[in-house]
């Protein structure tokens, strides 16, 4: 079994959980905002964006090192490894990063389900939705490009 291999999907699950989660929380602090009638525009949710960065950094920490600690290791594997060998953790990788988007989704309609919102409180969101499937897709990107480099 290689390590390596597993200390990148380790990382990605780790980080698409835990931006998953920061996002949800992102989402109810705009959703309470839309419940007290107050005006969501990109400018008026700066202090909550500013939370959520923050949070995601936090987040993002083990993963990052966990990713280096994989790059170094992979230079102790003799020789080239087939698909068959890699094929597992690339699965969970792809199914980590489907579910973290279905789940952006999920909080993006929760958050402006049933409510009559302007265009501008949507266009915030959307963007703060895009916002969130770039940090998402990060890791699994970086993941899936370190294993096919240790295919033949």
């Amino acid at each position: 079994m290689l390590i390596q291999i597993w200390l990148f999907v380790i990382a990605t699950v780790v980080a698409v959980i835990g931006i998953v989660f920061q996002f949800k929380r992102l989402m109810a602090d705009v959703s309470s905002k839309l419940d007290n009638r107050e005006e969501v525009t990109t400018q008026s949710i700066q202090k909550e964006n500013s939370r959520f960065f923050i949070r995601v950094v936090m987040v993002e920490t083990i993963p990052i090192i966990l990713v280096v600690i994989g790059f170094i290791m992979m230079e102790s594997i003799q020789g080239t490894l087939v698909l068959w060998d890699v094929l597992p953790a690339l699965v969970i990788v792809v199914i980590t990063f489907i579910a973290g988007m279905i789940n952006l989704v999920i909080a993006r309609n929760h958050a402006l389900a049933g409510r009559d919102v302007t265009v501008q409180t949507q266009a915030a969101v959307t963007t703060m939705t895009f916002v969130g499937v770039s940090l998402i897709a990060a890791l699994p990107i970086i993941s899936i490009v370190a294993m096919f480099t240790l295919i033949a």
